[in-house]
Parts: structure tokens; C-alpha cells; sequence
């Protein structure tokens, strides 16, 4: 935590107060994002304007619809722009509609991905895949499916895997979707 007191110096602007980085390099800089995501976040909608709503749909976008990136903000980042919103710094429904159309958009392209995938692999059957797993998983999400994709919508790390499982598992995409876009609107 020293580390971290060393290098950042707060600097206030008229009802922000920003953080600027001194003499960090590499992922040096990520720490204190991350523990300071409302000042940055603040930061972001001070300077960018228009354009922080962009950056926050991508962000939720990726941390839902890439497989590779559940280590992204979602809890943390939605709280944050929640209190901007409050403070008038961000408006409630612009924020609202863009950052569940990122959610929907995001859990349909990952599943689409594990529904794609998951032919190819079950084609090539590697040895990493048990074929006995994949059909209990296909069994869960046709009994449990439903609960499973609104549970996980809660749970960070594990909400950025479900969809992809799930379209492994070829869950019924009629089904998927419905749930999906309920679970988003939640």
C-alpha cells in the first residue's frame, strides 16, 4: 500500500478530484484504478464527455461478452457510474439503456461463440473434453438453465463463463435469449 501512496498525487478540479500517476510503468498503474475506480471514473466523464458512455459500454461489453476478459469491472464500475448518475454527471437513462444493450449484446455473442465452438470441439473431440461431461452439462442448463443464467448474472467472474457453457452445451437458444435479456433488464 506504501507503493501506492508514493505514487499517486491528488489534484482537484472545481468538484472532482482527479489522481494523477507519477513514475509507474507497465501494470504498475492498474492498482490504483482499481482501488480509486470513482475518482477515474469521474476523471473519464470529466475529459471525455459524450464518449465516457462508449468506454463504459465497451467495458461492460467485453467484461460480459469475452471469454478472455471476466478480470474487467462490472460490479465496481456500475456502482461508480450509478453515483455519477446521481450527481448529474452522467444521465440516468442514456447510461441505463447503453450499459444493458452492452450486457444483452455481450451474453448473446458469447454464447454464440460456445454454441460455434462447441460443434467443432465436439468434431475433434480432444482429450481435454470428456464427452460424459459435456452431456451432463447439456442435461443441467435443459433442467436448471433458466436459474442458472440468472444466478450467474450476479456472480462476478462466473457470468462471463456461463454463457459460453451454455452454448457449448446447447442450451435451446430460444431459450437463452429470453432469459438473458430478463437477466440483463435485472
Amino acid at each position: 500500500m506504501e507503493f501506492c501512496r508514493k505514487s499517486i498525487r491528488y489534484v482537484t478540479i472545481p468538484g472532482i478530484t482527479t489522481i494523477e500517476l507519477q513514475n509507474m510503468s507497465g501494470f504498475s498503474h492498474v492498482l490504483p484504478m482499481i482501488l480509486h475506480i470513482d475518482v477515474f471514473l469521474a476523471q473519464l466523464v470529466h475529459v471525455m464527455g459524450f464518449w465516457s458512455y462508449i468506454v463504459l459500454f465497451l467495458i461492460v461489453f467485453f467484461e460480459r461478452g469475452c471469454i478472455l476478459t471476466p478480470f474487467l469491472p462490472g460490479d465496481s464500475l456500475l456502482f461508480a457510474a450509478g453515483a455519477l448518475a446521481a450527481n448529474s454527471e452522467l444521465q440516468i437513462l442514456p447510461l441505463m439503456a447503453s450499459l444493458t444493450f452492452a450486457c444483452i449484446l455481450g451474453v448473446l455473442i458469447n454464447y454464440w461463440l460456445g454454441y460455434q465452438l462447441g460443434e467443432y470441439i465436439q468434431q475433434k473431440n480432444p482429450r481435454w473434453m470428456n464427452r460424459e461431461y459435456l452431456n451432463k452439462t447439456h442435461v443441467f442448463f435443459e433442467k436448471y438453465g433458466t436459474f442458472a443464467i440468472i444466478v450467474c448474472c450476479f456472480i462476478p467472474i462466473i457470468r462471463t463463463f456461463t454463457p459460453f457453457v451454455a452454448g457449448v452445451a446447447e442450451m435451446s437458444p430460444r431459450k437463452y435469449i429470453v432469459v438473458s435479456v430478463f437477466s440483463a433488464c435485472l
